[in-house]
């Protein structure tokens, strides 16, 4: 009863902001059929296989965290988790559903709960730690022609927040004058297995050259990400500027985590309202429905490896 309360809850959400987000651009929504439906299908593709590429770089990256606390999984393995938790994405609240479920999947392939649940969370940290940096490097160099001031704002929470999680891993000291936190969690008698998920984590901070590894292909993978947003924009003719959207996207990523289905309605409140200024209320939103699509064909991917995932013998 507790889950299908909380599905409901976070169905409403979506709507909630789908709803305010259509009577925003109501004016705009004949533009943006229109471009959609002008799409260069030619670049929509190249946009769809540099995302296709990320999935890629961020199965190997999950891997090396894997194998880290000796979790191994062959590339193909990784992938293959990597886009059913895609499609559980579309099902479970915000935009991490999905990791609970590769979660589960790759504790039941190799018997490693803890270790695949630590490797999954810190999976996702290192994702938006690494946006956070590139966001604060492009601010250094653009911060002087923003003009929504709210943007500014958006990036300086998102690297407080950050920051906040960072130091807590790194050092135990600070993290436990937070201790407080877990209180609630002992009546449940879940403080213990949070500290036990908490100790497995900070270990992964003695691993600097997995560490160093795992940097280093998030940057890669956020940089496709970011051009595959600047190729769909490319395949309207919208008018972007490609390094604004360093800005720009770690916001709109950070909000699509906020509790709904898979973010919807928020990541796409995000699109016009960050993007409008760029590329006009009409096309930002055609760009945030080019972006559901392609997320959706990815999604669908990962449905036809779930449906036939005895065969791909994912199950252990």
């Amino acid at each position: 009863m507790k889950k299908l309360a909380g599905s409901l809850i976070k169905a409403c959400i979506s709507l909630i902001f789908i709803l305010a987000l259509l009577w925003l651009v109501r004016n705009e929504i004949d533009d943006a059929l229109r471009a959609i439906k002008a799409t260069n299908l030619f670049i929509f593709a190249m946009g769809f296989l540099l995302y296709l590429t990320s999935t890629l770089i961020l199965a190997i990256r999950l891997r090396g965290i894997l194998a880290v606390q000796s979790v191994h999984i062959s590339i193909p393995q990784a992938l293959l988790f990597t886009f059913i938790g895609y499609f559980f994405n579309n099902f479970m609240p915000s935009a991490v559903g999905g990791d609970a479920v590769k979660a589960y999947y790759i504790s039941k392939k190799t018997n490693k709960t803890l270790e695949s649940v630590t490797s999954i969370l810190l999976d996702r940290l290192i994702g938006l730690f690494s946006l956070v940096i590139i966001a604060a490097v492009a601010l250094i160099f653009l911060g002087h022609i923003i003009d929504n001031k709210n943007v500014t704002i958006g990036i300086y929470a998102v690297m407080l927040l950050s920051a906040l999680t960072f130091i807590l891993l790194l050092n135990k000291n600070f993290a436990r004058k937070f201790h407080f936190i877990l209180v609630p969690f002992k009546f449940f008698n879940l403080d213990s297995k949070i500290k036990r998920l908490y100790d497995t984590m900070h270990g992964y901070m003695n691993h600097k050259g997995g560490m160093f590894q795992a940097f280093a292909l998030s940057f890669i993978a956020q940089v496709m990400t970011v051009s595959t947003i600047y190729l769909l924009g490319l395949s309207i003719s919208a008018n972007m500027s490609f390094l604004m959207l360093f800005l720009i996207m770690p916001i709109i990523f950070a909000a699509s985590m906020f509790p709904s289905l898979n973010g919807l309605g928020v990541r796409e409140a995000g699109f016009v309202y960050f993007l409008k200024g760029m590329a006009g209320p009409d096309k930002a939103f055609a760009i945030s429905l080019l972006w559901l699509a392609t997320a959706l064909l990815g999604s669908f991917i990962g449905g036809i490896i779930y449906a036939l995932r005895r065969q791909f013998k994912i199950e252990g």
